[in-house]
């Protein structure tokens, strides 16, 4: 009996503990759920002015919409934003978006390069056609599922691994999907008005979805997992893709695209290369690392105006004397000694031959247009050939053996000279500011001098900026319960 009485009393304080528990529980859920009710029926104005009283991150969103907004007037802020039909907050620091939830005439809205994973007060911009959302820290895009007006979304370089939320977006014509950690493609299948998609760098194998999107003109797919590229025989309409870095080794699904002018194949383990003779539309073929030693079968493709051929054991270059149209030419990581086919190739700008067995550079005299050119790594010692080449930006010639570089004090233009690794002495720079002249291996290579014109363009970024930080570990709020009441002595038995 003592024994029953003690168990009840002990659980009669385990109830009182539940039902604390309970209490705390339910309080904080309706804590939450009436915050969440009140955020979303608020104006930027009520925002406002509760400034003094908001977290930073969110106070910070109201005072970078205020900027855009140029005024400090709350209310005099909400009628500017609440007008708005696009909104550029790129580079902004930006983590809390509530704000924004209420600027529901907004269709064009850009946030790229900010510190935002909640995307939920998205949910009520219906109006939305271009959104940009990249270089962020999101991996839960549910709240995308309402804006089924969206023509243009890009998500690149987040944190996102399901995208079931995008099959009600079909009226989208361009995806960025880049740098993410995508693995099933399922959900794209009924995007079937998708002109552009990206999806580089991913944990894509299977692309078996992407067969009916049979508008793509775009398709960009590197640095993935893909072996079977029969998928895309169906997408006719497409003028380039890019299929870098994966595990293909049979090309021959790629007969049926046609209309190809622009084709990436890099580091691919592909048996037969006998296909790319048909594609006599190519402007632009990349085929880097790829150890195929033979490039006669390219001789066909006199269109091409950018051509990738590094790391490929290529000694014979005569071919390439036809291929007259070319702008940009890399050979580097080769095993050339010959250039003389080059000399013809006077429309190029940008020539990579670093790494290769290189002497005698004279033929490169007549490529008078070249402002990038790379020739470290050879066997040159006389570079007067380069005298005549005035419109070099960036030029390297390191670990040749170069020792005299007079020749050099016509380039006027030079940025950038490096010339670490020869046998220079004195080590005076022919070019003024001598910085001009590297003299010692660079920690980072420059920049190039240009994109090429039918690169897609980055986006363009200011004077100075910061990368967002990685995001902070998620802590959650502990909820303190009261003890339980304390248990009665037992009397002795």
């Amino acid at each position: 009996m003592k024994f029953i009485i003690a168990q009840k009393q002990m659980n009669l304080s385990r109830l009182i503990v539940i039902a604390f528990s309970a209490i705390a529980l339910s309080g904080n859920a309706m804590s939450v759920n009436g915050a969440e009710v009140r955020s979303a029926n608020k104006t930027f104005a009520d925002w406002c002015r509760q400034k003094a009283d908001l977290s930073p991150e969110t106070k910070h969103t109201v005072e970078v919409l205020l900027k855009e907004a140029g005024t400090t007037d709350c209310d005099a802020g909400d009628r500017k934003l609440s007008s708005l039909t696009q909104l550029d907050l790129n580079f902004n620091r930006i983590s809390d978006i509530k704000p924004l939830a209420s600027l529901t005439k907004l269709k064009d809205l850009s946030l790229n390069f900010n510190r935002i994973s909640d995307i939920k007060p998205l949910a009520s911009l219906t109006n939305l056609k271009d959104l940009s959302l990249g270089n962020n820290q999101i991996s839960d895009i549910k709240p995308l599922a309402p804006l089924t007006n969206l023509k243009d979304l890009s998500l690149g370089r987040n944190r996102i691994g399901d995208i079931k939320p995008l099959a009600s977006l079909t009226k989208l014509k361009d995806l960025d999907l880049d740098n993410n950690q995508i693995g099933d493609i399922k959900s794209l299948a009924p995007l079937t008005n998708l002109k552009d998609l990206s999806l580089n760098n991913n944990q894509i194998s299977d692309i078996k979805p992407l067969a009916s999107l049979t508008e793509l003109t775009w398709l960009f797919l590197s640095d993935n997992q893909i072996s079977d590229i029969k998928p895309l025989e169906s997408l006719t309409e497409l003028t380039w893709i890019d299929l870098n870095n994966n595990q293909i080794s049979d090309i021959k699904p790629l007969a049926s695209l046609t209309n190809l002018t622009q084709l990436s194949l890099s580091s691919n383990p592909i048996d037969d290369i006998k296909l790319l003779a048909s594609f006599t539309k190519l402007t632009r073929l990349s085929f880097s690392n790829n150890l195929s030693g033979d490039i006669k079968l390219l001789a066909s493709l006199t269109n091409l105006e950018e051509l990738e051929l590094n790391n490929n054991r290529i000694s014979d270059i005569k071919l390439l004397a036809s291929l007259t149209k070319l702008k940009k030419l890399e050979l580097g990581l080769n095993q050339i000694t010959d250039i003389k086919p080059l000399a013809s190739l006077t429309k190029l700008t940008w020539l990579k031959l670093n790494n290769n067995q290189i002497g005698d550079i004279k033929p490169l005299a007549s490529l008078t247009k070249l402002n990038y050119l790379q020739l470290e790594n050879n066997q040159i010692r006389d570079i007067k050939p380069l005298a005549s080449l005035t419109n070099l930006i960036q030029l390297f010639l390191s670990n040749n053996q170069i020792g005299d570089i007079k020749p050099l004090a016509s380039l006027t233009k030079l940025n950038y000279l490096f010339l670490s690794g020869n046998s220079i002495a004195p080590k005076t720079c022919p070019l003024k500011p001598e910085s001009i002249c590297q003299w010692e291996p660079p920690l980072f290579l420059p920049l190039p001098p240009f994109e090429l014109p039918s690169l897609p363009s980055p986006p363009s970024l200011p004077p100075t900026f910061e990368l967002p930080e990685p995001p902070s570990p998620l802590f959650l709020t502990p909820i303190f319960l009261p003890p339980p009441p304390e248990l009665p002595s037992l009397p002795p038995t």
